[in-house]
């Protein structure tokens, strides 16, 4: 039974060691400048969250059977980087932004409230002197 508790507590340090391994050979991979593909990155959030819709109207629309009878398996991969670009540019980010990161879009400089002013009283006798 001992043995047994021994073994199991080092499978599951190894299994941690290796974890962390892992987790430092991620952060390796992640460059440290800007890349044509770093604002893809950046908004992942939206690409996770929406990429379902687009999955169901592909599966949807007789496109699916069509590249699946014809193995044109080929268009799915430039089909896919389209996705995730259409998905991560700022139209979609400001139409979908109030669901997606629960924050109100921008609105336009003729809808903005002007800001309230506060009018003080003043200290007429500083202005005296």
């Amino acid at each position: 039974m001992k043995s047994d508790l021994t073994l199991a507590f080092l499978q599951r340090l190894l299994v941690y060691l290796v974890g962390i391994l892992m987790l430092y050979s991620f952060f390796a991979l992640i460059p440290k400048k800007n890349y044509w593909f770093t604002m893809l990155g950046k908004y992942t959030l939206y690409v996770y969250l929406l990429h379902g819709f687009v999955v169901k109207l592909f599966r949807d629309s007789p496109l699916e059977p069509l590249i699946s009878e014809y193995q044109l398996y080929w268009v799915l991969a430039p089909a896919t980087f389209l996705v995730v670009y259409i998905l991560s540019t700022k139209t979609v980010r400001t139409a979908t932004g109030l669901f997606v990161e629960m924050k109100m879009p921008k609105l336009p400089k003729f809808l903005k409230v002007a800001p309230k002013v506060t009018v003080t009283p003043r200290n007429l006798s500083n202005e005296r002197s």
